[in-house]
């Protein structure tokens, strides 16, 4: 199927497999995603805003510029995606997987957090400003210039490779040695 800019909000699919599909600039605000499948799809620009993706499986998708913002995403799992410049803004994340996902330029602002798992995922400038990850590994991940409070609150409890905690010491101004 091929989709661009239609006005989907507020439906509900549930069981459905979207295969190849270009979903393009497609307002979903609203919608509800159940026991669905999305494999290879195109994502970019659609508004997922609000709406609610229950055991959702995303695989091989793009999703540029997706907006996420207030969504709420349980037991998900989703492989070698990617979702630069994503807005997750608000979003729920509960029993959430993210596999080779890329999160380049992502907006993850003030996400409620739990069970969340990430891997070899990239964070290159992803806005993670009052996101907790407390308990969240991420040893395999890429991070860099990620946005974060002048604390670094949200990476309390999170788990960090030696190499990764000394590039985060650098931004209190810790001079960090071999």
């Amino acid at each position: 199927a091929v989709l661009v800019g239609e006005d989907l909000s507020g439906l509900s699919f549930r069981g459905c497999r979207f295969d190849r599909c270009r979903l393009v600039g497609c307002d979903f605000t609203g919608a509800a995603f159940q026991d669905c499948v999305f494999s290879g799809c195109d994502c970019s620009n659609s508004r997922f805003a609000e709406g609610e993706l229950f055991r959702v499986q995303w695989t091989g998708c793009k999703a540029v510029g997706a907006d996420l913002h207030r969504a709420a995403l349980r037991e998900a799992s989703l492989e070698d995606c990617q979702l630069s410049l994503a807005n997750l803004n608000g979003a729920r994340l509960w029993s959430v997987e993210l596999r080779s996902c890329g999160l380049e330029g992502a907006f993850c602002s003030g996400c409620t957090v739990r069970n969340l798992a990430l891997k070899d995922c990239r964070l290159v400038e992803t806005n993670l400003f009052k996101t907790p990850l407390a308990g969240v590994d991420l040893t395999t991940c890429t991070l860099q210039g990620l946005v974060l409070s002048e604390s670094l609150m949200e990476l309390r409890g999170a788990v960090l490779d030696r190499f990764q905690a000394a590039e985060l010491a650098r931004r209190f101004g810790v001079i960090v040695r071999d």
